[in-house]
């Protein structure tokens, strides 16, 4: 339809002419060009006569992009219906906007889906490159529940066991660390070479370590002892160290024996320092000794006694008599040893007088307080007509008490000391 055919029916129809510069223009009525994209423009709708001029100042500020114009089809007349819009071979354009400016902005292309010139994918931009298995459904699983891998727990349960032995093993190691890092240590120790259980030097004589020597050595229950030595006139002291952790060195019930140059029997007492043994570490261990054991020590000994030793029993009779023609005194005490050690002893002593002399009267005032004496502390007594008769017991007197000799007394020492005050001991 032109404009004088619509001038005679007194509507105006405004044509949106494009820049005649543009490379884009594209004649109204004619054909889209083949660089049209597939989106279609939209139909514009009839507008009010008043409308047209805003249309037309509109037009010019269009921007000019790389997307032809689309063909502008024209308005129908109301009046006249046989006039129709110029075809597009197009698929269907979305509904018109009703009481809407004419105006083309620049609007990105929705999503519109595939035309005639594209080709659908079917599963899009991510589909699969490989082809999944399929899902087993609940009913497979359950006739052939040997083909489902997913519900297999023998991995899960392997995995418990595992973290329950490493629980148990880490307990057992925890709970005999000490003993585990005692047996292990000695062995990354150079200093300190595997002592043996029980063995001696080249040095000791039949079993004897001498005192001073600088040399001698044993060891006894993973214990080595060496650098025996006299201390200030009083003490006796050694060097020893422990193969092996050893919780208490107590308990070994190791004695200590020190000799005289005869090999005779001195001292004796329980090595017992009171500590654990600590594997490597090296300590001195002193005890006290009187001057008379100070001066004839010569060997020491260390050994563990055998039940036989530890319950044999001996005894040692000392008298002394002394007489003359007014009097007669007896004096014999019998001492006790377990061990070789002394634990009790019973004294018996007797005057008898012919005539009164001072002689004999002394040795009757001696008895007498013998006798008060082991009567203060507690001691039993059988003293009668110039007799008297008691027992010590040295493990079980008052500390105030001073008996003959102290407990544990060896029976060279007692010898040797009797001996010196004209007794005869057997």
């Amino acid at each position: 339809m032109n404009n004088d055919e619509l001038k005679s029916n007194g509507e105006t129809n405004t044509e949106v002419k494009p820049a005649e510069d543009s490379m884009f223009a594209t004649p109204v009525g004619s054909e889209p060009a083949a660089q049209a994209p597939e989106t279609p423009a939209p139909e514009v709708a009839p507008a009010a006569p008043e409308v047209a001029p805003a249309v037309q100042e509109a037009a010019p500020a269009q921007p000019a992009t790389e997307t032809p114009a689309a063909p502008v089809a024209e308005t129908p007349v109301e009046s006249t219906p046989e006039t129709p819009a110029t075809p597009v071979e197009t698929p269907a354009a979305p509904a018109a906007i009703p009481d809407v400016p004419v105006e083309t902005p620049a609007v990105s292309a929705p999503d519109v889906p595939a035309t005639e010139n594209q080709e659908a994918t079917p599963e899009g931009e991510n589909a699969p490159l490989f082809d999944e298995p399929p899902v087993p459904t609940l009913e497979e699983i359950i006739a052939n529940p040997t083909n489902v891998s997913e519900i297999n727990t023998a991995k899960r349960k392997g995995g418990e066991g595992v973290l329950i032995i490493c629980v148990v093993v880490f307990a057992v190691f925890a709970f005999f660390m000490g003993d585990i890092i005692g047996f292990i240590e000695p062995l990354f120790k150079s200093t300190n070479p595997v002592i043996e259980s029980n063995s001696t030097g080249d040095n000791v004589v039949q079993g004897y370590l001498k005192i001073d020597d600088g040399i001698s050595e044993k060891t006894i229950e993973d214990l080595k002892i060496y650098k025996i030595i006299k201390n200030n006139k009083s003490e006796i002291s050694f060097t020893y160290i422990s193969n092996k952790k050893i919780k208490s060195i107590d308990d070994l019930l190791i004695y200590i024996e020190v000799y005289n140059s005869n090999k005779e029997l001195l001292y004796k007492n329980h090595f017992a320092p009171h500590v654990s043994g600590e594997t490597g570490n090296a300590r001195i261990y002193s005890f006290p000794v009187n001057k008379d054991i100070y001066d004839e020590a010569y060997y020491i000994d260390l050994k563990i006694y055998t039940e036989e030793e530890i319950n044999s029993k001996m005894s040692l009779v000392c008298t002394r008599t002394s007489s003359d023609e007014n009097y007669t005194a007896t004096s014999e005490i019998t001492y006790n040893f377990v061990n070789n050690s002394l634990k009790t002893y019973e004294v018996n002593k007797s005057v008898t007088i012919t005539n009164e002399s001072p002689e004999g009267q002394q040795y009757i005032n001696e008895m007498t307080t013998d006798n008060d004496v082991a009567t203060k502390y507690g001691i039993t007594t059988k003293y009668e007509n110039n007799k008297l008769n008691y027992t010590v017991d040295l493990e079980n007197i008052s500390e105030e008490f001073i008996p003959q000799y102290p407990k544990d007394t060896t029976r060279v020492i007692i010898v040797k000391k009797e001996s010196l005050k004209d007794w005869t001991c057997k």
